[in-house]
């Protein structure tokens, strides 16, 4: 699983709790304490999990969690402060645990993901996250450590080992029906599919995993796993259907300020645009995207530059070279709005 596509990132709500007046309550009833804080914890993981959200952070009674968007953070803290009104607490004074909460939206970098490491260092960090879920019984944190392992040992070309750590993934995940986890699973599985030449079972798995997330309305994680079948698609020869989907999903990722995202989907109308011999409407793009990426400080996982290395390598074989440099230049000049608006006009088919 890539970190970077699947947690909060760009502009990310943020829920802040803390329970009031844990101090003097831990004092007077620590027994009591002990039991209403399981109880506490279970009802916030719940709440945030529930809307879409993660908990990233812990601070003894309190919680730092991300979301993508306000209206998911406020949801998730109504939800809380409703379960905890509503729990049934044994006798702590006044009558039950209170949690002051609060939100903040605004730009975030996400810091030690996948994409910024190399393979050993990401191994090593998802077996520390599985070891660190299993030591405190969090499920959730398990399954996400397996999928990022299954995801390591797919880019290393272990498959037998990536199938491996999915099938514990799943077994882990058995009764949990989080949108994260449904993402998650639903994208590794898509391209260990893919990897073995499956891609019949790699759309069958996203379509499952779409419709999932789409009941509980989960349409950031949904747009993850359409994404993930607009790549397939198009790896199998049909780009106008991929290409139908490209057309949703990058207004998504625009939407909700996941630039990262929009930058590899430029790149994606861009192999489009080549395999079409629109060249000059794929230089352009390949511009684009490169400026973005630059903005951003993002690198591309090791498959996705394998695979823009080769388009970008028919490109320079089939443009002319001035021709080429003009046309990327136009695109790096690009702003973020008018790449994406550019991105969707209707290419010339005569050009090329």
């Amino acid at each position: 699983m890539p970190v970077s596509q699947s947690w909060p990132g760009g502009v990310v709500t943020f829920l802040f709790s803390d329970i009031e007046d844990s101090t003097p309550l831990w004092d007077q009833h620590r027994g009591a304490m002990r039991t209403a804080l399981a109880v506490h914890d279970e009802i916030l993981q719940t709440a945030v999990s529930s809307n879409g959200g993660l908990i990233v952070k812990t601070t003894g009674d309190g919680a730092m969690a991300a979301f993508v968007s306000p209206s998911a953070a406020l949801a998730a803290a109504l939800d809380a402060q409703r379960a905890l009104r509503d729990a049934a607490w044994e006798t702590i004074a006044p009558d039950r645990i209170r949690a002051r909460m609060g939100l903040h939206t605004g730009e975030a970098e996400l810091r030690a993901v996948a994409v910024e490491i190399d393979r050993p260092q990401g191994e090593e960090s998802a077996r520390e996250a599985y070891e660190i879920g299993r030591a405190q019984g969090y499920r959730d944190i398990q399954n996400l450590a397996l999928n990022a392992m299954a995801r390591w040992a797919l880019t290393g070309g272990d498959i037998q080992a990536a199938a491996a750590y999915l099938a514990e993934a799943r077994q882990i995940r058995t009764g949990l029906a989080m949108p994260i986890l449904i993402m998650a699973q639903a994208y590794v599985e898509s391209m260990v599919a893919r990897a073995t030449g499956d891609l019949e079972g790699a759309l069958r798995v996203l379509n499952e995993g779409v419709e999932a997330l789409r009941l509980s309305r989960h349409r950031h994680f949904a747009n993850v796993l359409d994404s993930e079948m607009a790549h397939t698609l198009r790896q199998s020869g049909d780009l106008a259907s991929a290409l139908e989907i490209y057309r949703r999903t990058i207004i998504l990722w625009q939407d909700v300020g996941r630039r990262g995202a929009v930058a590899n989907q430029l790149e994606c109308f861009a192999f489009i645009a080549t395999a079409a011999g629109q060249l000059d409407r794929a230089a352009r793009l390949f511009g684009a995207a490169k400026a973005l990426r630059e903005t951003l400080d993002q690198k591309m996982m090791p498959e996705e530059k394998k695979e823009y290395d080769a388009y970008v390598s028919d490109l320079r074989e089939m443009m002319d070279s001035g021709a080429l440099a003009e046309a990327w230049q136009a695109g790096r000049g690009m702003d973020l709005d008018t790449a994406v608006a550019y991105a969707l006009e209707e290419a010339d088919e005569h050009e090329g």
